[in-house]
Order: structure tokens, then sequence, then C-alpha cells
């Protein structure tokens, strides 16, 4: 999984996407409490080979749903 962080959020006072961070970290335990999604997350599937997003791959999905809100 790809992110781009956002710098210094905490000073712009955009709040934490808990839900999308736990999914995150969920995903790349590596990151677990190391930083924070925050604001608007969009997740997409993979590229294919045109460079075009791809479905997101069904475990993932039902991982989302199980996290809740």
């Amino acid at each position: 999984m790809h992110y781009t962080p956002i710098t210094n959020h905490t000073s712009r006072k955009i709040e934490a996407n808990c839900k999308a961070t736990a999914l995150w970290w969920a995903l790349s335990p590596q990151m677990a409490g190391r930083d924070e999604l925050c604001g608007t997350v969009f997740f997409t599937g993979g590229v294919d080979e045109d460079g075009d997003s791809r479905p997101v791959p069904q475990e993932i999905v039902d991982l989302w749903e199980d996290i809740g809100e």
C-alpha cells in the first residue's frame, strides 16, 4: 500500500481518519503507531498494464467492513 503523508497535519488541524488508519495498519503492520491517515482517504486496487485502477480486492473490502465505524 502506498500513501502520501500530509506534512505537519497536526498544525493544520486535519482530523485523523481512524477507520482508514486501522485498515492501513492492518495491511501494513510495520506502520502501526508510527503515523496516521487524516482527512478523506480514497482506496483503489492496484493498476493494470495500461495504468488504470483495478477494483479493491474483496478481502480488503471485507476487512474494511469488519473494522466498522
